[in-house]
């Protein structure tokens, strides 16, 4: 019983993960207690490009070649 909760609490983290990436970075950024504006500005001094609020973190990673992982590691330094 015990493998099988952990088996449904991961799967419930891989759903949140996906769906945190494919969020507008506004509700993103949110959820990590950062504002906007201060989130852009480390991701820009990282030379990363965020288009608009409603560009996900999924989007910026691809159009900066970076992945979601990094994008999220450099705004929670």
């Amino acid at each position: 019983m015990e493998i099988l909760t952990t088996s449904i609490q991961m799967c419930k983290n891989k759903i949140l993960k996906r769906e945190f990436v494919k969020a507008p970075v506004s509700c993103s950024f949110e959820m990590m207690h950062i504002e906007y504006n201060k989130a852009k500005l480390i991701l820009n001094k990282n030379n990363i490009v965020i288009k608009d609020s409603l560009e996900s973190i999924e989007e910026i990673s691809i159009n900066n070649q970076k992945s979601p992982e990094e994008i999220v590691d450099l705004i929670m330094e």
